[in-house]
């Protein structure tokens, strides 16, 4: 009697880890949205994230004070990475001007945030723009941080990379705003 309990213990653990559910992966909407442009050329260099965000899997804000992640939904590779490439589609240099710039930053927040109106995405980027000619020690011309909230059709991972992708567009805007009140 003891043996057969044995197998069977053996039997649901073996069971347990060959039903694990598949693992999901999720992008930015790389497609330019066409709203941003800067004149000249600007150089996106990498983009850091906050260690909270070093996880692949795809963060919520559950509370003011408690982080979750979906267990099973994952970005589909680094998401400093993403944040950067999707900027560089949003902002295209026009090639029209003397000045070259470098746009380098950390990724603060990439989040969905449930909340009592329910979910909203947020995301927010500390930015610096330096002259690319400019030695890196030389202070930016432009230091601050870049924040987007965005609503979300549903509590889903699909909608939160949506809503992320409309908040890096709207990061884009912002930053080429700046840009566009530069001095020549």
């Amino acid at each position: 009697m003891k043996t057969s309990h044995w197998w069977l213990a053996v039997l649901c653990a073996f069971t347990a880890c060959t039903s694990t559910p598949p693992i999901s992966y999720y992008s930015l909407d790389m497609r330019p949205s066409g709203r941003s442009d800067v004149p000249g050329t600007l150089q996106i260099e990498g983009v850091r994230t906050a260690e909270s965000l070093a996880r692949s899997q795809i963060q919520i804000l559950a509370t003011p004070t408690r982080i979750e992640y979906y267990a099973t939904h994952e970005w589909a590779g680094s998401l400093g990475e993403m944040v950067r490439r999707k900027l560089e589609a949003e902002l295209p240099s026009t090639g029209r001007g003397p000045r070259t710039l470098k746009l380098s930053g950390t990724l603060l927040e990439c989040c969905q945030v449930d909340g009592p109106n329910g979910p909203v995405a947020r995301m927010s980027l500390s930015a610096a723009i330096r002259d690319a000619n400019q030695p890196s020690f030389k202070a930016p011309l432009v230091e601050k941080t870049y924040s987007s909230t965005e609503p979300m059709n549903a509590a889903s991972p699909d909608a939160a990379a949506q809503a992320l992708s409309r908040c890096t567009e709207n990061i884009a805007a912002l930053i080429a705003a700046d840009i566009q009140t530069l001095p020549s």
